[in-house]
């Protein structure tokens, strides 16, 4: 905001669309498709963690909702503390295989919710602030990067179209966003049928299962996201 300064450039009369037609553009450029639908299932896989936290503090890591703090505080520092790191490696090895190596880190640490055990010789305290911050580092990529490859589709698409068409991309990326953070949330209490205390036949076994179920929607994200183009595509 302070040192990065807009270019001034020309900027070509848009065309008058109407919302049917807006929603048939950007669901037809191929690029948005695969990264809107990369980062649907990216969104829901961290809805079901954000969500369900107070359930792995008290349940699963067993300590009062007071002590949730812990498991916050750390997430955000280390996230602040990755964002020059994420900048610095989109550079050298480009958004793309970035975000790829992101995607595909968060799935096999995810389902690390299913390790957390307190027969393992660190309190479990330990391990679940391990684990969440942990996910935090390997997710950082993923959480900072989608910005600056939606603006890059924009760009692409002004190169083929001569029109600056952000509005459409960027009000369809919001809707998705509401639709992906709902389902996400729907989903949850049926996982919480098979187990969400201690006290239940089965314990936290919900809880637990969706790390693993987070962790399968990540490989998939990282599977669709394998076709987006390393370059603007002719």
């Amino acid at each position: 905001m302070f040192f990065l300064r807009e270019r001034a450039r020309s900027q070509a009369v848009p065309a008058a669309i109407t919302f049917r037609q807006s929603l048939r553009l950007a669901l037809g450029y191929r690029p948005f498709q695969i990264f809107t639908l990369s980062w649907a299932l990216f969104w829901m896989a961290t809805t079901f963690i954000l969500e369900t936290m107070p359930y792995i503090v008290t349940e699963v890591c067993r300590r009062s909702e007071g002590e949730a703090a812990y498991f916050y505080l750390p997430t955000v520092l280390v996230s602040l503390l990755c964002l020059p790191l994420v900048t610095r490696l989109a550079d050298r090895l480009g958004k793309r295989r970035l975000f790829l190596a992101s995607l595909l880190a968060g799935a096999l640490t995810l389902p690390g919710l299913l390790w957390i055990d307190p027969t393992l010789p660190l309190p479990l305290l330990a391990q679940g602030v391990g684990w969440v911050v942990l996910t935090a580092v390997v997710l950082s990529p993923a959480q900072v990067l989608p910005s600056a490859i939606a603006a890059e589709i924009t760009d692409w698409d002004a190169q083929r179209s001569g029109q600056r068409r952000e509005g459409m991309f960027y009000a369809f990326w919001g809707l998705l966003d509401q639709l992906a953070s709902g389902l996400g949330l729907a989903v949850i209490p049926l996982f919480l049928l098979l187990g969400r205390s201690a006290a239940s036949p089965h314990g936290p076994l919900g809880v637990r299962l969706l790390g693993a179920f987070g962790g399968l929607l990540l490989f998939l994200a990282f599977l669709i996201f394998r076709r987006y183009p390393a370059a603007a595509p002719a």
